[in-house]
C-alpha cells in the first residue's frame, strides 16, 4: 500500500490528540469502528474547503490542535489501515508532530511550511499530499495548503482550513 506511510503518520498524530468527549449534539468524538476496523471520529467547529482536480469538497466536524512544536487538523473519521475508506476524512499535520520525522522543524508560529502531510479520504479514494506547501495564518487558527497527490493521478489539490 503506497499511501500507508502518509496515512500512518497522520493516524499517529490524530490518535495522539484524539478527543474522547462529546463536543456537539450531532457528533460523538472518539474511538469507533467502521466496517469492522478501528476508527477515530473528530468533532468540533473546524472546517476545510478542498479543491481536488476541479471539484470542491467541504469537510466539517473536526478539530485543530496546536503545541509549540506542531499543528494538526483532523476532520471527519479516520479508519486505521484503510486507504480507500468510504467515510470522509481530512488530516493535516505540520511541524514535529507525533509519528512524524524528528528532522522536521517546529511549526510554532504563522508562516509557510513544506515539511508536513495532508491526507484526504473521500468516496473510497485517497489523495495524499507528501510535503505540500502549508501556510498557517491568524495565530495558527487557519490557513491554506497545496500540493500534488502522492500516488495515482497526480492531481493538483489545494484548499483552505479554519479552526
Amino acid at each position: 500500500m503506497r499511501g500507508a506511510p502518509i496515512l500512518l503518520t497522520c493516524v499517529a498524530a490524530a490518535l495522539f490528540v484524539a478527543p474522547g468527549a462529546r463536543t456537539a449534539a450531532a457528533c460523538t468524538a472518539g474511538t469507533t469502528k467502521v466496517g469492522g476496523k478501528k476508527a477515530t471520529r473528530f468533532c468540533g467547529k473546524a472546517r476545510a474547503d478542498v479543491r481536488i482536480g476541479g471539484k470542491t469538497v467541504v469537510f466539517r466536524e473536526g478539530r485543530c490542535d496546536r503545541t509549540g512544536k506542531f499543528f494538526t487538523v483532523n476532520l471527519g473519521t479516520v479508519v486505521v489501515g484503510s486507504a480507500k475508506q468510504k467515510v470522509p476524512y481530512f488530516g493535516l499535520a505540520v511541524g514535529r508532530f507525533p509519528g512524524g520525522s524528528a528532522a522536521m522543524g517546529p511549526a510554532s508560529k504563522d508562516g509557510t511550511y513544506t515539511d508536513g502531510v495532508v491526507v484526504i479520504r473521500i468516496h473510497g479514494k485517497a489523495y495524499d499530499l507528501n510535503r505540500p506547501t502549508i501556510t498557517l495564518k491568524w495565530h495558527r487558527t487557519g490557513g491554506t495548503f497545496s500540493g500534488r497527490a502522492a500516488f495515482g493521478s497526480p492531481l493538483h489539490v489545494f484548499g483552505v482550513f479554519t479552526c
